[in-house]
């Protein structure tokens, strides 16, 4: 109808790049969930927790320090440059993102934060066009006379309990192992890994597929 080309057409406008600029245009549902850190009260937490399955939340660039828990079908990306638009712990004892039921994605940002790890539990992730930086820790440090692991490394992203993971076209740059356990599963496909960062799929109990 009318009204729903109008409505589609304001969630397409909303991220065109204004003269003068080489920001990218993004389209998302006009009746997605919108995080701006030009909202005070707007959180990408509750986003979550509002939306219902099926819902897309999109985050505006910023930069967001929460610890966020997905329990839902749902859809979580970034409108614009991934760069530009990045979630960091804010207690980083605690996962920096739990996925824990549901099948989720998560696409188009950047997550940040040594010593927090992404945690899957039971669920379905697809990660596509994302960058991890300094997710987790190495687990191995060279000392000059062998190398030493750290037993207290955490993941840059730990799979467990029957979990199905997807990673497309992605970086990974310092940060941990992709460790998957308990008849977990897991596909790489099209990832850049630097400074040896994701190096090692560990575990793979259910089996791992690694392409380009």
């Amino acid at each position: 109808t009318a009204v729903a080309l109008v409505a589609l057409l304001v969630g397409v406008v909303a991220l065109l790049p204004r003269s003068g600029t080489d920001a990218p245009v993004v389209s998302y549902p006009a009746d997605a969930i919108v995080v701006s850190m030009e909202d005070a009260q707007s959180t990408v937490a509750g986003a979550i927790e509002a939306a219902e399955e099926g819902d897309t939340v999109v985050i505006l660039p910023g930069e967001y320090e929460e610890n966020l828990v997905i329990d839902k079908d749902i859809t979580l990306m970034g409108a614009g440059d991934r760069e530009a638009i990045v979630l960091r712990p804010a207690d980083p004892d605690q996962p920096i993102l739990t996925i824990d039921g549901g099948d989720a994605t998560i696409a188009g940002f950047t997550i940040t934060g040594p010593g927090s790890s992404v945690s899957v539990v039971g669920s379905a992730l697809l990660i596509d066009d994302m960058d991890f930086r300094e997710v987790g820790d190495q687990w191995w440090t060279y000392t000059g006379s062998g190398w030493d692991g750290n037993d207290g490394a955490a993941q840059s992203i730990l799979v467990e309990l029957f979990a199905e993971l997807t990673i497309r076209n992605s970086l990974f740059d310092g940060g941990g192992e992709i460790d998957i356990r308990g008849s977990s599963t897991a596909q790489s496909l099209g990832v850049s890994v630097i400074d040896g960062a994701a190096s090692c799929l560990t575990g793979a109990s259910g089996g791992a597929v690694v392409r380009g």
